[in-house]
């Protein structure tokens, strides 16, 4: 088998996304389009201070919104992704595909 050469995909490789807990919570953001804090912090099973920790760091970087919306006299926490995210998520899947070379 002919070698790949990686350096390209190496190069363009997201340092943001690839966090084993920002990669998942961009996949299940991606797949929802919005969803809501809580139901991340179940999905994950991390702490709320974990998580929100997270969620910052993919916000500066553009690829989400957090957005506070009342509900009665709960206010919730509802985290949508945002154009440049999916692109960013797109790319970084892509390079994940080449790499492991599967469809």
């Amino acid at each position: 088998m002919k070698p790949v050469n990686l350096a390209k995909d190496l190069q363009d490789w997201d340092k943001t996304i690839i966090s084993p807990l920002r990669f998942t919570i961009m996949t299940l953001i991606n797949e929802a389009d919005a969803i809501g804090f809580a139901d991340i912090r179940h999905a994950t099973e991390t702490t709320p201070q974990a998580l929100s920790k997270q969620v910052t760091i993919l916000e500066n970087a553009g690829y989400l919104t957090v957005s506070k919306i009342a509900r009665g006299r709960r206010v919730l926490t509802e985290i949508s992704i945002t154009k440049q995210g999916k692109e960013a998520f797109t790319r970084q899947l892509t390079i994940l595909r080449q790499i492991t070379r599967t469809p």
